[in-house]
């Protein structure tokens, strides 16, 4: 009896989420209908490499709906992709906190759109895919046209892909990443820089 209440259980919590995922999902698709709340990015990421772009818009519930990227513009695309609806004070608290961590800074919506496809097509270029909630955390841009956006982005380290392991990156992951890069571009076509 146990066992089938234990099933059961586990099965509420399975729903309960599932719940939760499709209420968050709906406001966020409901968010691009909001105007652009704040976009910013790392202001360090062409030095270093690796930081954040992000997106929100607020809801007219007040709360705040953000497309969160961790790209690394050296090699790799989008490595983290968050869709997040916070209240707003929280919000305010996690953009301090990463700010700490990479000095922020804001750029143009349409830049931050074009900043974060850009990036994900150098990446593709290299057999690397985007993290899988990239596809929902990118409808945060909405309609923004990225194409009046006038940066030019260039990608890589001194024009060429530089695979800069970072600590999630465990051996098996660092072994994998350079065999593709060595059979997409060759063993002299990419940079490793160990930390």
């Amino acid at each position: 009896m146990a066992t089938l209440s234990n099933f059961f259980t586990s099965l509420q919590a399975r729903y309960t989420r599932m719940l939760r995922y499709a209420e968050i999902r709906a406001k966020y698709q409901a968010s691009i209908v909001s105007g652009v709340h704040e976009s910013l990015v790392s202001e360090d990421l062409f030095e270093k490499g690796i930081g954040y772009v992000i997106m929100s818009r607020k809801l007219i519930t007040g709360e705040i709906a953000a497309g969160v990227f961790r790209v690394d513009v050296f090699c790799l695309g989008v490595r983290k992709a968050y869709a997040n609806i916070l209240e707003e004070s929280v919000y305010n608290e996690r953009i301090q906190k990463t700010g700490r961590q990479s000095p922020l800074v804001s750029i143009h919506p349409a830049c931050c759109r074009k900043l974060v496809e850009q990036v994900t097509d150098f990446a593709l270029s290299l057999g690397f895919a985007p993290q899988r909630e990239y596809e929902i955390a990118g409808k945060i841009f909405g309609n923004l046209d990225a194409g009046i956006c006038p940066k030019k982005f260039e990608f890589g380290k001194n024009g060429r892909p530089t695979f800069i392991p970072r600590p999630e990156d465990t051996p098996d992951r660092r072994k994998r990443i350079l065999e593709l890069l060595q059979s997409i571009c060759g063993p002299q076509g990419f940079d490793y820089i160990k930390k």
